[in-house]
């Protein structure tokens, strides 16, 4: 997929990191900071969507999905592994940062050690 809306992790390095990455990749995307505790700050309806270093609750991500031609949610975060267990456009690694889950996401390349000093950090 290739996105043209990017919502990232408000307020984080990891999150700004995970942009970046997507950037380096997708510089046409229109990128927007947002955060879990609030409403999606755009409409993703017809649009090509990816959530980077964080996600929405259950029912906001389902009907996203069910607005956007097509949704990615990377993300890391124990929290909501469990609640969002099972949604197909759902990607968990407790292991990796969001800053290199959007880079190995967008790129399939070992990230640069930018991004790997974000994952030590975070």
């Amino acid at each position: 997929m290739i996105p043209d809306l990017v919502l990232y992790h408000a307020e984080c390095t990891d999150g700004f990191g995970a942009a970046w990455a997507i950037w380096k990749r997708y510089p046409s995307a229109e990128f927007i900071p947002a955060d879990h505790g609030f409403p999606p700050p755009v409409s993703c309806a017809g649009r090509r969507v990816v959530i980077v270093d964080f996600s929405y609750s259950r029912p906001i991500l389902e009907e996203m999905a069910k607005e956007a031609t097509a949704l990615q949610v990377l993300d890391h975060h124990i929290t909501a592994q469990e609640a969002l267990r099972g949604l197909p456009y759902v990607h968990f690694d407790l292991d990796k940062s969001g800053a290199v889950l959007a880079w190995e996401w967008a790129h399939g390349t070992t990230p640069p050690w930018l991004l790997q000093y974000v994952q030590d950090k975070d």
